[in-house]
């Protein structure tokens, strides 16, 4: 099975439960589920540009909370917000797929993370990297959206690291076009209203 982000979740899981399955006593599974990190960190590559356009809202949102928002915040609420979606629609996949490739605007990638090779090749050394922390279970359920893809696309490149670049270059892009009316207010009732994943 191939790796859908550099952090390889599902692959983690899988190990877990195989070296489980051999027999390991309650003391080694209680340290191993006490070993397991809650929280993750992922890199995400993102044009300057539009790192740039999301100063301005990021601001905006700081002020309004009385302290700092940063794009990695902003990111945050992005996804929670994109699998919030995706779980009211995950009975249309290729509805989702379709979505994803219109958006992806990402020069061409080869990324193999089976091999954990740390660096793709994007193709443009212009990007910019911001680094975003997350609940595990969050990441692992972009991940498992990329593999139950596919169903639909056998071949798709999507992984966790470019959903992501995509919900976060979508939604700027968009508020720069004006599509996206009083963003502050929104993000600020969905920061104080977060949705349920459950």
């Amino acid at each position: 099975m191939r790796a859908y982000s550099q952090l390889d979740l599902i692959g983690q899981e899988l190990k877990k439960i195989q070296s489980n399955q051999k027999g390991k006593d309650l003391f080694n599974k209680v340290l191993d589920g006490l070993l397991v990190k809650k929280y993750v960190k992922l890199n995400i590559k993102l044009e300057p540009e539009v790192l740039v356009r999301s100063q301005g809202l990021c601001y905006d949102l700081s002020c309004e909370l009385e302290s700092t928002f940063r794009q990695a915040d902003l990111l945050q609420v992005l996804y929670g917000d994109f699998l919030f979606y995706v779980r009211r629609n995950y009975d249309n996949l290729p509805q989702i797929l379709q979505w994803l490739v219109t958006r992806d605007i990402s020069p061409p990638a080869i990324e193999d993370y089976t091999e954990q090779t740390p660096d793709p090749y994007y193709g443009d050394d212009e990007l910019t990297t911001i680094s975003i922390t997350m609940g595990r279970e969050e990441a692992l359920r972009g991940e498992h959206l990329c593999f139950d893809l596919e169903e639909v696309d056998t071949n798709h490149h999507f992984t966790l690291e470019s959903l992501l670049s995509i919900v976060f270059t979508d939604f700027v892009e968009q508020y720069r076009k004006g599509n996206v009316k009083n963003a502050a207010k929104k993000i600020l009732k969905y920061v104080e209203h977060k949705p349920s994943l459950a």
